[in-house]
């Protein structure tokens, strides 16, 4: 497999972990019931996913 291949293969791995880690933000999200938690976890999934995005558009534009 050529270098651009394997390197977008690494930056699809990290995508798949930036997805779960949100998930699970999520999750956490729903049953969190204390204000000042959610609005800590709705800055730490915001920050997850402008990487998410980041990883993305890495992916879509990485030259070959």
């Amino acid at each position: 497999m050529e270098r651009g291949g394997k390197e977008k293969r690494k930056i699809a791995l990290e995508i798949l972990n930036e997805a779960d880690k949100i998930m699970e933000m999520a999750k956490m999200l729903a049953d969190e019931d204390d204000p000042f938690a959610r609005r800590g976890l709705y800055a730490f999934m915001d920050a997850e996913m402008k990487a998410l995005r980041t990883l993305v558009h890495d992916l879509v534009f990485f030259p070959e």
